[in-house]
């Protein structure tokens, strides 16, 4: 039975990926700076904070109760600093300090217990100096690539640097991190590509779709959503509303239809420069929330758009599907149902998005064909599903 050893900075999908090899008893250890472990220190720090405090919203998240404590480790000081030093805007300048710290510790653990190691698994961005380190050992190297290649982002914004910017330091790694790795797992088809066009080889490259958590999206609650006529459509946005997402385009397009006719809930961080009180009244932004609460949006609304211009494998789309919503979105977003109801949605254009709510509009029976297709891709989207390819993988990679 190979063993692997699974690193990451955060938790995001990471989690999901612990379980499976977990489940399939082909886990070493999960390596991991931000793991919420009740009553662990630093976790007690947590009982100086307000219940609904943004840090305690943020920490609750990295949490997945199918875990094995056991299993973790924790290398987490610097990442909890650079938490609340982001908490005051301070934390940019922290997260050199952070990575070092990080991918220090990780590579202390394993040469303490390499032999007992086939595999190590990290994501883009903290493996570069681990995989860097282990190059000439036999230990195979996977690289799990969250989001389409850096040069193929590069050559999409090359004039607009304000949509997807790293720092050299993190460009430099992300490209040094796909050529040092043995094996990289990528969300989508649109990952993959982004690879292959700079002659990364295709043998090289596994795709593992991502899902949703068919415990909280659960099957009991699928219903198909209908759009009656002279009914407001209800819209829903959930991620980083930020420029990369297509948040300025969505919320430009909202704007001109009338509250009676249209309404945008948007959920996350907003990093758009706009002012939310100045927002016309049939837009409302809500910060950051926890997946239970904002599961309820999910089922109050009509239709999923999110417009973005560059992903890897948008859980948030996939937890669209979950809740059986009608989804418009972008071939970026990298899903297959960028084609719901036969309207495309066109990233990067504001035009596009009124054109498609217009046909909606016209025609309220699309809303319930879009549903449907929802539906039908529920049992291929879930996170059952992805950890049992996980698990497979492992067992094709040849040691």
């Amino acid at each position: 039975m190979k063993k692997v050893y699974l690193f990451h900075k955060g938790i995001q999908h990471a989690d999901q990926t612990c379980f499976a090899l977990q489940e399939s008893n082909q886990l070493h250890r999960f390596v991991t700076s931000r793991f919420f472990i009740k009553n662990k220190y630093p976790y007690k720090i947590l009982n100086l904070f307000p219940d609904k405090s943004y840090i305690k919203k943020r920490l609750f998240t990295r949490y997945n109760k199918n875990l094995n404590v056991k299993n973790i480790k924790l290398f987490g000081l610097f990442s909890w600093i650079n938490l609340i030093l982001n908490f005051f805007s301070l934390g940019k300048s922290f997260n050199k300090y952070e990575y070092e710290y990080f991918s220090k510790r990780v590579i202390k653990d394993i040469e303490k217990d390499i032999k007992n190691i086939d595999i190590i698994w990290g994501f883009n961005n903290y493996s570069y100096d681990v995989f860097k380190k282990f190059k000439k050992t036999k230990v195979i190297k996977v690289l799990d690539l969250t989001i389409a290649f850096i040069l193929d982002a590069e050559k999409r914004f090359s004039k607009k640097n304000d949509i997807y910017q790293l720092s050299k330091v993190e460009r430099d790694k992300q490209i040094l991190e796909v050529k040092l790795a043995d094996r990289i797992v990528v969300g989508s088809k649109f990952t993959q590509q982004s690879l292959i066009n700079y002659k990364i080889p295709s043998s090289k490259i596994k795709i593992i779709p991502y899902g949703f958590d068919e415990t909280l999206f659960k099957k009991e609650y699928l219903k198909k959503r209908i759009l009656k006529k002279n009914q407001t459509l209800k819209i829903l946005f959930v991620g980083t509303i930020n420029k990369r997402k297509g948040a300025d385009h969505l919320i430009n397009a909202i704007k001109k239809f009338n509250k009676s006719k249209v309404k945008l809930l948007m959920i996350g961080e907003n990093q758009l420069d706009i002012n939310i009180n100045e927002l016309p009244n049939n837009i409302e932004i809500k910060p950051f929330m926890q997946k239970k609460e904002f599961l309820k949006y999910f089922y109050k609304s009509h239709l999923f758009c999110f417009p973005t211009l560059f992903e890897g494998g948008t859980i948030t789309v996939f937890e669209a599907v979950g809740a059986g919503l009608a989804i418009l979105t972008t071939k970026e977003s990298t899903h297959k149902i960028t084609n719901f109801g036969n309207i495309k949605l066109k990233s990067g254009s504001e035009k596009s998005i009124v054109s498609a709510i217009k046909k909606i509009l016209n025609k309220p029976s699309k809303i319930e064909e879009m549903s449907l297709k929802s539906i039908k891709l529920y049992d291929e989207y879930k996170w059952s599903n992805y950890r049992k390819k996980v698990s497979n993988f492992i067992n094709e990679i040849k040691t």
